[in-house]
């Protein structure tokens, strides 16, 4: 982790003392300020405005953009949604909430449920704007993981102890078993 957080500083120093554009240097300030917050604990707040930077017919471009493409945008986020599965940053805070289900039914139906959820809400409404689905769902979304976070805060030192009892039953044997401990 240590060489991550070395190369990260390494390029969010490039890019903020660098006077090139976003297609001379390669990385856009945007990124750049991602990167500084890096470290930083969210906040969890659902903004009360839409950003200055917001641009409402690109917005609807988007929009447009992902009901012509909604297989494929299906098909990746479920990609990565599995791939997720394997990182302990995305799997701990599950196992810990007690998200997940040990029954793969279980937990394949909380997935299709979570997806019907956002690709029915998300993608249908302006979420700048109070009261639509869109704004309702995120500012859901936004509590739920403000509470698992405030949970793990919680539980401080106890979180891996928590995780790690989740896991006690699977039997996860081989390869899989050294990437899970890892």
């Amino acid at each position: 982790m240590a060489e991550n957080i070395s190369y990260i500083d390494r390029s969010v120093e490039s890019c903020l003392n660098s006077e090139m554009t976003n297609t001379d240097c390669g990385q856009c300030s945007e990124f750049a300020q991602l990167l500084l917050g890096l470290t930083s604990p969210c906040g969890f707040e659902f903004p009360a405005s839409p950003p200055v930077w917001l641009d409402k017919d690109l917005f609807a471009v988007g929009i447009k953009f992902y009901h012509r493409n909604l297989v494929g945008i299906l098909a990746s986020s479920g990609e990565a949604l599995i791939m997720g599965l394997a990182l302990p940053t995305f799997y701990k805070p599950l196992a810990f909430s007690g998200a997940t289900s040990k029954n793969k039914r279980a937990a394949l139906m909380r997935y299709m449920e979570t997806g019907r959820h956002i690709y029915g809400r998300w993608y249908g409404g302006k979420p700048w704007e109070e009261g639509c689905d869109a704004a309702e769902s995120l500012n859901l979304v936004n509590k739920m993981h403000k509470h698992v976070a405030d949970m793990i805060t919680k539980a401080g030192d106890s979180f891996e102890e928590k995780v790690d009892r989740a896991f006690i039953d699977y039997k996860v044997e081989g390869d899989q078993a050294k990437i899970l401990k890892e």
